[in-house]
C-alpha cells in the first residue's frame, strides 16, 4: 500500500498508523488491517500475489516490528520505480480515486514488467524492515494480545488446539481470546482455524 499524495490512517493487528506521501505499508499473511476512507489522499494498492511470489516464504515466516517503511528509510531511486510503476498501470483519477488499467493479452508484456519493478519495490521496503520469526512473536514485548493469538493459530492450526491451548500459550484467559476472535476478526474461534486448515 503506497501513499501518493496526502494521508490516510489504518490499523494492523490493532496497530494504529498515520501513512504519509512517500510511506509504504506492507502488510504480511493473516495480519488483520483496517483503513479509513478520506477524499483526501491517493493510493495504490496492491493485492496480487503472483507479484509477492519471490518473498512469500518470507512473509510467511517472519514479522515485522513496524509495518511501514517511511519516505525518509528509502533511496531515492525509489521515487523513479514508484512513479514507474504508476506511469504503467495509471489510467486516470476522480477525485480521490486512481484507476488502474485491466491486463489483457493485448498488453499483457506491460503487467509483467510492472510485476518486476513491484517486485524490486517489494524487496527495497523489506531490505529496510527489521524482521523477526514468527515463531518468536509471543515472546516479542511490544506484540500485542491480537497478533500474539493469530500467529499462534497460524503456526498450529495443523495440529489438534483448542481455545484453551491459545490462551495458555499467549498468556490470556479463554474468555478474552474468545471475545478477541468475535469482536477484533468477526469470527468464532473455532471458524478461523477451520477457515485456515481449508485455505490450505
Amino acid at each position: 500500500h503506497y501513499i501518493v499524495e496526502g494521508e490516510q490512517h489504518c490499523s494492523v493487528n490493532d496497530i494504529d498508523y498515520v501513512l504519509k506521501s512517500g510511506d509504504f505499508l506492507l502488510i504480511f499473511p493473516y495480519c488483520i488491517h483496517s483503513f479509513e476512507e478520506s477524499t483526501a489522499v491517493q493510493y495504490f494498492a496492491l493485492v496480487e500475489l503472483d507479484v509477492f511470489s519471490k518473498y512469500y516464504s518470507i512473509l510467511l515466516k517472519k514479522l515485522p516490528t513496524t509495518f511501514v517503511v517511511s519516505k525518509d528509510m528509502l533511496p531515492e531511486k525509489i521515487n523513479f520505480l514508484t512513479d514507474y510503476t504508476n506511469s504503467i498501470n495509471y489510467v486516470g483519477k476522480h477525485e480521490s480515486m486512481i484507476f488502474y488499467k485491466d491486463y489483457t493479452e493485448e498488453n499483457y508484456i506491460e503487467k509483467y514488467i510492472l510485476y518486476d519493478a513491484l517486485s524490486c519495490l517489494i524487496g527495497e521496503v523489506l531490505k529496510r524492515m527489521v524482521l523477526y520469526d514468527i515463531k518468536d512473536a509471543a515472546s516479542m514485548p511490544n506484540e500485542n494480545a491480537l497478533t500474539r493469538v493469530i500467529n499462534y493459530c497460524i503456526q498450529n492450526y495443523e495440529n489438534d488446539i483448542s481455545l484453551a491451548d491459545v490462551a495458555e500459550n499467549c498468556y490470556l484467559e479463554s474468555k478474552y481470546v474468545s471475545k478477541l476472535f468475535t469482536k477484533s476478526i468477526g469470527v468464532t474461534f473455532t471458524d478461523f482455524i477451520n477457515e485456515r486448515r481449508i485455505a490450505k
